[in-house]
């Protein structure tokens, strides 16, 4: 689900990169809000895992808990590139 999140969330930023108008860049803007919330709401469901196995530290678990840091890690930084891309160019002086 997560991978899947990711994956849309790229396409997106690749999406708005591509908008040749200011027109097309602003179409997409309720859809890169809605991936965003849902990201959000994905990390929040994350957050409240991840205290689940806290007391089983086998290697597992912990190989476990640090992929999803790392998930959880590449998801913020997407999110903070969306959130940039949100932004109105600036004018070069």
């Amino acid at each position: 689900m997560m991978e899947t999140q990711m994956r849309a969330m790229r396409a997106m930023r690749e999406k708005m990169a591509a908008a040749k108008t200011t027109e097309e860049h602003q179409r997409m803007m309720p859809e890169q809000l809605r991936l965003m919330k849902d990201g959000m709401a994905m990390m929040k469901q994350m957050s409240g895992m991840s205290g689940m196995s806290a007391g089983n530290d086998n290697a597992h678990c912990m190989a476990d808990r640090q992929k999803m840091r790392e998930m959880h890690m590449e998801m913020m930084e997407s999110m903070m590139q969306m959130m940039t891309d949100r932004m109105p160019p600036s004018s070069a002086k």
